[in-house]
């Protein structure tokens, strides 16, 4: 239930415990540490703002990747009846969170990009990553931005 956790600090000299009441419930608890875990598992971004730009790695153009499709069906479903000819992470972007939203610009032409939201939840979830949003027509040529997907995206893509 929501009983106040316990936090074990084996090296603060208490007399006979090394356990901490914490008066918050375990939700609470849990989300708190959920931040500070992200903050750690990804130090670049600070918690709830933007990072700046960051270095392409093998790791976030696997999880890019593994959107393709799902980035083909959605503009296909707005009446694009053309297939992506390219697929190259431009630009990365991270928000920390109760996990990681990834803000990515990928070149879809050699003229067009698009902007892609992608939440990644902290990894004691045990879910996977989601595509949230996705930008058609951005320019290649401007760095990707913080967005909220629009209402009738969230709906049509949930």
């Amino acid at each position: 239930g929501d009983s106040p956790a316990s936090v074990r600090v084996p090296w603060l000299p208490w007399p006979h415990s090394s356990a901490i009441p914490v008066a918050m419930p375990r939700p609470v608890f849990a989300l708190i540490a959920g931040a500070l875990l992200a903050a750690l598992v990804h130090p670049c971004a600070s918690v709830g703002g933007l990072s700046e730009q960051q270095q392409v790695d093998q790791a976030t153009q696997a999880l890019v990747d593994g959107f393709r499709d799902d980035v083909r069906q959605r503009i296909q479903s707005r009446g694009v009846n053309r297939a992506p000819t390219k697929w190259e992470v431009k630009q990365v972007k991270t928000q920390v969170v109760a996990g990681i939203n990834y803000f990515v610009k990928v070149a879809i032409s050699d003229g067009e990009c698009v902007d892609l939201r992608i939440y990644r939840p902290l990894p004691y979830t045990h879910q996977p990553p989601k595509l949230v949003a996705v930008m058609m027509n951005q320019d290649c040529a401007t760095d990707v931005q913080y967005f909220e997907p629009s209402k009738d995206l969230q709906e049509l893509f949930a």
